[in-house]
């Protein structure tokens, strides 16, 4: 995220008007980087709290949707398991979206 620019993507937000007190502007990633650019964190610390945060909620992601019952996974990489998800796309639309 630091190598694509992220950094410049919330400073040009906080020019723009938009503060810490807004709601998307409360997101893990996009705190970390204002406090490192209101020099509370250094780029370490910023990059180890933004790593850690994000595979916290990857994990919660992944608790969540492995209780729901709706959800069917499917293993990602090959030209089959594109074919497979776009079948399965189609018939759940089919359905009804269910």
């Amino acid at each position: 995220m630091f190598d694509r620019g992220f950094v410049e993507e919330v400073r040009g937000l906080l020019a723009k008007g938009y503060g810490r007190d807004l709601v998307a502007m409360e997101a893990i990633v996009y705190r970390d980087v204002m406090d490192l650019l209101d020099g509370l964190i250094d780029v370490r610390e910023a990059k180890e709290r933004m790593g850690r945060a994000t595979r916290d909620l990857a994990k919660r992601q992944l608790t969540w949707f492995r209780g729901d019952s709706r959800v069917r996974w499917v293993k990602a990489g090959s030209a089959s398991s594109r074919e497979l998800l776009a079948e399965r796309v189609s018939g759940m639309l089919a359905e009804g979206g269910t």
